[in-house]
């Protein structure tokens, strides 16, 4: 199967970059993000318009997407979904300043993990308008997307997307990366 993988909450940390990038430059303070990202924008609770505003100018330049590390796991996971004779390709979004960061990254983090296609879409169309057959996405309206166009998707659970009723969209869900083999393996 062709499957397709989201990178923010899915293979890269995002939400530890953003909270450690706001704290360092901006000097905002932030609990833990697994004390309060519970929902898709919770990082909006804590700075001003600014401070946000920096984050997609000045942080993406100083490495918001270049510089956080891998979700526990991922690695692992994407092994044996290559072991497994999958095909892996890279869906995300991402804004334009930030494709090479994302390049950069993922070169050093995927070394060896063969990729057959890799896609950064920098609008907010649909993940849909790339081939593949399975998504693994931790944002529910890609799981939605995903299941209108009639394709296998996997929740990566999240605490932004706990309490969404996804089993009514025919979706799967894992809670890390054996879990997401192991349902890949059940498709």
């Amino acid at each position: 199967m062709k499957i397709a993988v989201d990178l923010d909450g899915v293979c890269y940390e995002f939400q530890r970059t953003y909270r450690y990038m706001i704290r360092e430059y901006r000097g905002v303070e932030m609990p833990p993000v697994s004390e309060f990202w519970t929902y898709w924008d919770a990082q909006k609770q804590f700075g001003t318009k600014a401070d946000h505003d920096w984050m997609w100018g000045g942080g993406v330049k100083k490495g918001l997407f270049r510089y956080g590390h891998m979700v526990t796991g991922a690695r692992r996971g994407l092994e044996q979904l290559q072991q497994d004779r999958h095909k892996l390709i890279v869906v995300t979004h991402r804004p334009e300043s930030a494709v090479t960061d994302t390049l950069e990254w993922v070169s050093l983090y995927f070394k060896g993990i063969r990729l057959s296609g890799f896609h950064i879409l920098s609008s907010q169309n649909s993940k849909t308008t790339i081939p593949w057959d399975v998504l693994i996405d931790d944002k529910k309206e890609n799981i939605q997307d995903a299941r209108a166009a009639g394709r296998q998707a996997i929740l990566f659970s999240r605490p932004w997307n706990e309490g969404w009723d996804w089993m009514s969209t025919g979706a799967r869900r894992a809670s890390d990366w054996e879990e997401v083999a192991n349902v890949v393996r059940s498709l």
